[in-house]
């Protein structure tokens, strides 16, 4: 994706502009698992 296949790629809500803080750090806290997933299978 985007010319790096080997990179792994978390999808997110969007827009985070209209976000607040705590939201977009929830939004982290939700993601971390898939995140170190992707990271440790390198994919």
């Amino acid at each position: 994706m985007l010319g790096l296949p080997e990179h792994p790629v978390i999808v997110t809500d969007h827009p985070l502009a209209s976000k607040t803080r705590g939201e977009v750090r929830l939004m982290a806290e939700q993601a971390v698992d898939q995140i170190a997933a992707a990271l440790a299978r390198g994919r």
